[in-house]
């Protein structure tokens, strides 16, 4: 059943290019018989949509004139059929594939992102091709080929039988007298036959021999049962038969054109009047033979009676026009990557691809859920994609489009708690090793297949520039470095994943162009501004990305407050050590989106991604009055520093108390040297707090502490201090 269905999937798309190579052949036929070409070009035209339709292969060339790739209707029944054909890959059912936006539909209502959406870009819905439709149209596709089929052998026996008692009218040639015949024809087999009906008048035969012969001459015998032998294979496309019924009629006329030629007027006259005579009570012989009046008797009259020996410049445009249409039609696209490139040649992929491959599964993510123990990983970045990805899957971000173009369901495939998953340095590639399985694979992220690898990791070309523990690396965009992290968000939920580019002024070394943007938001953000005070009036709406969903703020006392305090903030010269890590979008009035970046501690501050920091609320100590608006959403981003240090308000301690065993202290199953308290005032803050810590260096600072707050977002410096601290709890003092 899997390779009926491919077989069929194949014919509807090989009719698809059909039907657009009919219609081309038909506009230039008409212009061609306009001009005045010879017929027998013509008949060449209509050999290709069949050559279309056998031949195996197709050349890539720049002058093809066929589409890309096939409408969407007919991609998704190729997958729908790839899910029948046995792939290595652990037997997955993986042809169910859609853009990214479909995929997250499928999310429970109550945890779904609001504003992620299905997109107009859907690459496949398995619901519209069910997998009991395609088989039972596949079936039907088959059936009718074989009564076809069936039905032309018994005609054709039938009237060979008919025929058995036709006379040879001489030793010298191949044509026979027959009884049970109103109209000459010739007849394919061996070698091709002329039969003539017995009451034939004798002054009709030369005229009608010279025109079988002709065609003999021709191979139209052999050609016509080879087309009608293709378009029983493709019963079902309706150019099919329009490009054979074509065929047959030009191919009369150019056998006509043949005869006439060189002949005087009284013979065409004579030649006009017995094919009028014999096209009375033409019998219709199936299609197949060659019979004398075939075709439109009417209009053959009609082109003999006007006929002209045609200029040479006619049969010079005939004989272009077929080999432009030819190269055209018979010929793919060249593939073009997404800068407009070509692809990979054949001989790269086959180095790469062991065997046919199958779509891969697009994932499906709750935003709300954990990005898990092991977080995310950052697999490869340019100045155009970011692959990235977890237990959750792998996925391909589009910078240009702000949204995930490509992605791979690990869970589906079980792969989601031991995968080694690499990129090839040129991004085009990405590469899968499951420990569970002997085999690797290789995942084409513009075709969005997957393929059993054929070639050793050892032997390929991997990215492998990776910064800050492997979450960050670098790349060069307009000949200036720009460097990249993707930010694990304190939620640890995917929705609120990151990534943040900047560069560094050559000089200084401070940092420059400092942004960050949400992975997950679907090209919500595509446009966006960097704003700076003046440009935050009037504004209609506030968002932020927090938890796994959009919050807005739309209330007209906020917004006025926001426009007030921010549109006349004083610059803060030297800049702020205050962190500023989380984009608020605001949006204008004109519809236009801008962004700036609050301080998230208690600086009344924020700063713009054109490297300028603000102070919105001069001579006061704190922002409160600016957070108090948005209720709940510093403790969305920093739930674990926010809530731990509530609950130490209320003197509830949320870690467990290291314990002093034979000259250490053990915390967590780990052993330290010293426990700390260490006092110190966070910027612009109006209190003291206290680390309480186990650690091995006896000399800690309070500023070397400040990663383990969590509201640096310096994840090396956390990391570092990890190393031989560990946080017990932060107490904030009364005084």
């Amino acid at each position: 059943m899997d390779k009926l269905m491919i077989g069929f999937t194949n014919m509807i798309e090989t009719s698809y290019e059909v039907a657009l190579i009919v219609l081309a052949v038909l506009a230039v036929r008409c212009v061609l018989e306009w001009i005045r070409v010879p017929r027998k070009y013509i008949c060449l035209l209509w050999i290709i949509p069949f050559l279309r339709m056998i031949v195996p292969f197709q050349m890539e060339s720049e002058f093809s004139l066929m589409p890309e790739e096939p409408p969407a209707v007919i991609i998704e029944m190729k997958e729908t059929a790839d899910t029948f054909e046995k792939t290595g890959i652990r037997d997955m059912i993986s042809s169910e594939v859609t853009a990214y936006g479909e995929a997250l539909s499928n999310r429970a209502e109550s945890e779904t992102m609001p504003m992620v959406q299905g997109t107009d870009e859907t690459v496949g819905n398995s619901d519209k091709f069910s997998k009991w439709i395609l088989p039972v149209t596949a079936v039907i596709w088959l059936a009718g080929i074989s009564v076809m089929l069936l039905y032309s052998i018994v005609s054709y026996v039938r009237f060979r039988y008919r025929l058995s008692t036709a006379v040879r009218m001489n030793e010298d040639e191949n044509i026979y007298l027959a009884d049970n015949i109103d109209s000459p024809f010739v007849l394919c087999g061996r070698k091709s036959v002329i039969y003539i009906p017995s009451d034939m008048k004798e002054s009709m035969k030369e005229y009608v021999i010279a025109h079988e012969k002709e065609h003999i001459r021709r191979k139209d015998p052999v050609v016509k049962v080879i087309a009608y032998g293709i378009s029983l294979v493709h019963w079902m496309n309706p150019f099919t038969w329009a490009a054979y019924y074509f065929l047959g009629r030009d191919m009369e006329i150019a056998c006509d054109e043949a005869v006439i030629q060189n002949q005087d007027a009284k013979y065409r006259k004579e030649y006009a009047h017995t094919l009028l005579f014999l096209s009375v009570g033409k019998v219709n012989f199936n299609g197949v033979p060659l019979a004398f009046a075939e075709g439109d008797p009417k209009d053959r009259v009609e082109k003999i009676a006007t006929y002209k020996k045609p200029a040479f410049w006619a049969a010079a445009v005939g004989i272009v026009c077929v080999a432009v249409l030819a190269v055209g039609c018979l010929s793919n696209p060249k593939n073009q990557d997404g800068t407009g490139n070509t692809a990979s040649s054949d001989k790269e992929e086959n180095k790469l691809f062991k065997e046919k491959g199958t779509f891969a599964k697009a994932a499906k993510v709750n935003l709300k859920a954990s990005t898990g123990t092991g977080g995310s990983k950052l697999y490869y970045v340019d100045e155009e994609i970011i692959i990235f990805g977890g237990y959750y899957g792998v996925f391909v971000f589009s910078k240009e489009e702000a949204k995930i173009v490509a992605s791979v369901d690990l869970m589906e495939l079980g792969w989601e708690e031991a995968c080694e998953v690499k990129v090839s340095a040129d991004g085009k590639y990405i590469y899968f090793a499951p420990e569970a399985e002997d085999v690797s694979y290789v995942y084409d992220w513009k075709t969005i297949k997957i393929h059993p690898l054929k070639e050793a990791w050892e032997n390929l070309d991997i990215f492998d520039y990776f910064l800050d523990y492997g979450m960050g690396s670098s790349f060069m965009e307009n000949g200036e470095k720009v460097y990249f992290q993707l930010k694990e968000p304190q939620s640890q939920m995917i929705g609120d994943l990151m990534y943040r580019e900047y560069r560094l002024e050559e000089e200084t070394g401070d940092v420059i162009e400092d942004q960050y943007r949400h992975l997950f938001l679907e090209g919500r953000y595509k446009d966006l501004q960097a704003f700076e005070p003046e440009d935050l009036v009037p504004i209609v709406k506030v968002e932020m990305v927090i938890q796994g969903e959009v919050r807005t703020i739309i209330d007209e006392r906020t917004l006025a407050w926001i426009e007030e305090h921010f549109v006349e903030a004083e610059t803060i010269k030297g800049g702020s050590g205050c962190p500023f890590y989380h984009p608020m979008y605001v949006t204008r009035k004109d519809g236009i989106v801008g962004v700036i970046y609050p301080a998230e501690d208690s600086c009344s501050a924020f700063r713009t991604e054109n490297g300028n920091y603000y102070d919105y609320t001069p001579g006061y100590e704190d922002n409160s009055e600016f957070w108090s608006h948005f209720e709940g959403w510093l403790e969305g981003i920093y739930p674990d520093t926010y809530g731990r240090l509530k609950e130490e308000q209320k003197g509830n301690s949320l870690e467990e108390e290291a314990k002093y065993v034979d000259g250490s202290w053990i915390f967590k199953g780990k052993s330290y040297r010293y426990r700390l308290e260490v006092t110190g005032r966070w910027e612009n803050a109006e209190k003291d707090v206290t680390y309480v810590v186990v650690t091995n260096k006896k000399d800690i600072t309070f500023e070397e502490l400040f990663p383990l707050s969590g509201l640096s977002s310096d994840l090396d410096a956390k990391w570092e201090v990890e190393r031989d601290t560990a946080l017990i709890r932060i107490e904030m003092n009364k005084e």
